[in-house]
């Protein structure tokens, strides 16, 4: 399947319990929330985050960080 967000849709429809339907039916904001927390399950992810670092950044310095490790830059 080419298509990664809709890969990912069926696979949070099998964590949900939903049909595919009900997924799509979601505002994209929260599959993005989504997203972002099965992305922080991930081994590594806090390491790569750096989390003790992070502190100090602003909110718009902390969304750059985390795009950039969803590969959004």
């Amino acid at each position: 399947m080419s298509r990664p967000f809709r890969r990912y849709c069926f696979t949070l429809g099998i964590k949900l319990g939903k049909s595919l339907k009900e997924i799509m039916e979601l505002d994209s904001s929260e599959i993005m929330e989504w997203m972002a927390y099965d992305l922080s399950e991930t081994e590594g992810f806090y390491e790569k985050w750096e989390v003790e670092k992070t502190k100090d950044l602003t909110h718009e310095q902390q969304a750059e960080m985390f795009k950039a490790l969803l590969g959004k830059r």
